[in-house]
């Protein structure tokens, strides 16, 4: 992966999973459900870390390896979201994972930031 976008993957990969904590601590605090729970975001964040391994291993322009990594990881987003209702994923979190995703496939040749998650994607 080129350094530059490389170093944009965990500063997005923090952004996500921060805003996941926040909006559940501030709707748990109100006495609200925020339809998942830690463990949901814990899931979340090794599906990304699966996914950027993955891509990261795959060699330069193998496109068939980093999509079969964006079809696995978005398929498991799928399932993901769906265990908590749908209510994981907003707005905000799927421009992130989509950003995310989008970048790591492009910095290995694949893409050219394209969204390639459509295909797959549910949420």
């Amino acid at each position: 992966m080129e350094p530059e976008v490389q170093a944009d993957l965990p500063q997005i990969k923090l952004e996500l999973l921060d805003g996941m904590r926040t909006y559940m601590h501030d709707v748990s605090s109100d006495g609200g459900d925020p339809g998942y729970a830690e463990t949901d975001i814990v899931r979340c964040e090794t599906i990304l870390n699966v996914f950027l391994a993955k891509v990261a291993s795959a060699h330069a322009n193998d496109s068939d390896a980093v999509m079969a990594a964006v079809k696995e990881a978005v398929l498991a987003f799928n399932a993901l979201n769906e265990s908590c209702d749908h209510g994981l994923i907003e707005t905000d979190q799927r421009e992130l994972i989509c950003e995310l995703i989008i970048q790591a496939a492009a910095a290995s040749g694949v893409g050219a930031g394209e969204d390639i998650t459509e295909p797959w994607r549910e949420w």
